[in-house]
């Protein structure tokens, strides 16, 4: 019983404790902030499972292909 309880209190503290979300279903941004380029408005985004590449579509239709830590995907 022990056991249960204190796995119980484990679970919720590290889902409510810390600024993570169990299930990331946010998946719809409308800017982008590129290094070297600066804040663009989105028109799609894309990652790829086997890279660390993200491609970003502009509403202009400029595409973007870079490494995903030069890119800080937005919502506003």
């Amino acid at each position: 019983m022990k056991k249960a309880l204190i796995s119980i209190i484990f679970a919720a503290m590290l889902l409510t404790g810390c600024n993570y979300q169990a299930i990331d279903i946010n998946y719809t941004f409308n800017y982008a902030i590129i290094e070297g380029v600066g804040e663009v408005k989105v028109k799609s985004w894309v990652d790829y499972d086997d890279s660390d590449m993200v491609q970003v579509v502009t509403e202009d239709n400029v595409v973007y292909y870079t490494h995903g830590s030069n890119v800080i995907l937005i919502k506003k």
